[in-house]
């Protein structure tokens, strides 16, 4: 699972360009699901669609094997909010959080 993980990147299109591993994307779907039977009643009807429609991206990855999946920027951080990620260890988290995290440069 080293590599399961790339830096996300922003296209031309506006949509962020993340590269997941199957694994990565299995963790992320049911976290998402997760959240969504969990805490249904808490959640705004719009963040449980947004939620919906990331998942359905994600699940359309897994679908092909993985690897890299387009998701606009609301999808991608609705992804990483505290109600999704709640449900996941705090291994994932990081990696997680390293996807959205800019790169440090270096002088």
């Amino acid at each position: 699972m080293g590599n399961a993980i790339k830096q996300a990147k922003e296209l031309k299109n506006g949509k962020m360009s993340v590269k997941l591993d199957t694994e990565i994307l299995k963790v992320i779907v049911h976290a998402i699901e997760c959240a969504q039977v969990f805490d249904k009643e808490e959640l705004e009807n719009y963040f449980y669609f947004l939620l919906e429609e990331a998942k359905e991206r994600l699940q359309a990855c897994i679908a092909i094997g993985g690897g890299k999946v387009a998701l606009r920027k609301s999808e991608l951080f609705a992804m990483i909010s505290y109600e999704v990620m709640k449900y996941l260890d705090d291994p994932t988290k990081v990696l997680l959080w390293d996807l959205v995290t800019p790169a440090k440069r270096l002088s």
